[in-house]
């Protein structure tokens, strides 16, 4: 099957290599993507009795289409899933029996297929009322977690697309949901307010019996999607509060309301305290990191009776862009556990603004410290590659795990994520990467009985493309 890709004054026509499949997975898929399909109705109750609610409907859904990540990508990442794990983690279930899965039968990546996945996700998106930005977030652990298979179990049974866990749902998601049905509902509990408001349908979607989740899970992608888009958007708000946040270690001190003026307190995790003074005859550059060592320095410093002038103070936004900081500790936290949203990020960033609190001697200059260092005192705030490191160290350092390979797994799991995206949605000519992808089309689309091939250069043009117009890991 042929289609144009990109505009319709586009030179060629791109070939998507679907895969072709035996009979037997080709009906599985079918039967999958027949139960999963979503109408307009499902999405907007008032369409069915008002023609305006309709219009305004399709309006809405044209536009999520353009902004939703396109076809090709789903297809890519897809079609290396297919080839990504060992047969007997490709688990089916039958219609009739959801308690138990019957056995292990691969999903034919196929036209319906692809499109089934790439709706769900869009759909899903709209109803989170996510941003471009969060939706290459999910699509890019997606690719990471599952290679975009829908019936993946790993080993320790997580499944779908999310690689979701009995445990997550238990108390991840529907202990939340459960929530609003009290008086006093758990923080954070409103997301499923606001995305049932936006998609009363997703209310069948909330797993009640968990007995049957594995079937759920890997039959119907909107199960799959809405608890992988629930804990992602739970941990992203933790993520945003912790680091907008105050945490003192003042104790029972106190500043003066003239300090608290002058120095704009208090300092938040977010924030560093840029201070220019002139003491005892010499100017100096200080960087503090919390209120309490601003407190203390001063007290000393008053104490001396030396002369100290305040020439100026400014607050420096820690981070350059804290949705890339947030982004980063969501990845960390799907695949650590979520105590590094919870419990475990603030005490991270507070060893990082301490390292940069202290003095840099000239002979550490260009040490990685000491340059993000003087990059706060001029007033500039760290970037997402620039801080990656020194979380990645404390991570090595401090991640509560006795194995190294856990500790290690858990402390480059966002760099395995961008390699992982460059291995799929790349293109260097000629490199391993770009020709592994390339083999990989050519033996999902030929089907011998059928003599139907694919030709190297027609793969190739289609991994160009896919180079051209998926989501790139730029938060990096």
């Amino acid at each position: 099957m042929f289609f144009l890709a990109g505009s319709p004054s586009s030179a060629f026509s791109l070939v998507f290599p679907y895969q072709k499949c035996e009979k037997k997975n080709t009906e599985y898929t079918q039967e999958i993507t027949s139960e999963s399909a979503v109408t307009e109705a499902d999405f907007c109750i008032q369409c069915q009795e008002d023609p305006i609610w309709s219009k305004l409907w399709k309006h809405i859904q044209s536009t999520v289409e353009s902004l939703s990540i396109p076809k090709q990508c789903f297809l890519a990442m897809a079609i290396r899933g297919n080839k990504l794990f060992p047969d007997k983690q490709y688990i089916s279930c039958s219609q009739s029996q959801l308690r138990n899965f019957d056995g292990y039968t691969k999903l034919c990546v196929n036209e319906d297929y692809v499109n089934m996945i790439q709706q769900a996700f869009a759909d899903m998106s709209y109803c989170f009322n996510y941003t471009w930005h969060r939706q290459k977030e999910i699509f890019h652990l997606i690719n990471q977690e599952s290679g975009g298979i829908l019936n993946i179990q790993s080993p320790t049974s997580a499944r779908c697309l999310g690689q979701i866990t009995t445990d997550y749902v238990k108390h991840d998601v529907n202990k939340y949901i459960q929530s609003t049905k009290r008086k006093r509902p758990l923080k954070y509990s409103e997301i499923y307010d606001e995305v049932i408001q936006r998609c009363p349908h997703l209310e069948q979607k909330v797993l009640k019996n968990l007995n049957s989740m594995t079937c759920q899970m890997i039959r119907d992608p909107y199960v799959c999607l809405f608890y992988t888009f629930f804990g992602l958007e739970k941990n992203h708000r933790k993520i945003s509060d912790s680091l907008n946040s105050v945490t003192s270690y003042m104790g029972n001190r106190e500043f003066s309301k003239e300090d608290k003026q002058k120095f704009k307190l208090p300092i938040k995790v977010n924030e560093m305290l840029n201070i220019q003074v002139e003491f005892n005859g010499k100017k100096s550059h200080w960087v503090f990191w919390d209120d309490s060592e601003l407190y203390d320095t001063l007290k000393n410093i008053r104490a001396s009776k030396k002369p100290f002038k305040i020439l100026r103070t400014k607050k420096t936004p820690l981070f350059k862009n804290q949705e890339d900081i947030e982004l980063l500790f969501n990845y960390w936290s799907y695949n650590g556990g979520n105590s590094l949203a919870s419990s475990r990020l603030i005490p991270m960033v507070e060893r990082l603004k301490q390292n940069l609190s202290q003095s840099c001697k000239s002979a550490d200059s260009e040490k990685p410290r000491c340059i993000a260092r003087e990059q706060i005192k001029k007033g500039q705030s760290l970037n997402s590659n620039t801080v990656l490191p020194f979380f990645e160290n404390d991570l090595l350092a401090n991640y509560p795990s006795r194995s190294k390979s856990r500790r290690t797994e858990v402390a480059y799991y966002v760099r395995k994520v961008i390699q992982t995206n460059k291995n799929v949605f790349g293109y260097k000519n000629e490199s391993q990467q770009t020709n592994t992808m390339i083999n990989f089309y050519r033996k999902a689309f030929s089907f011998k009985k059928r003599n139907v091939e694919l030709d190297h250069n027609t793969a190739e043009e289609f991994q160009k493309n896919v180079s051209e117009v998926c989501p790139e890991t730029d938060f990096i």
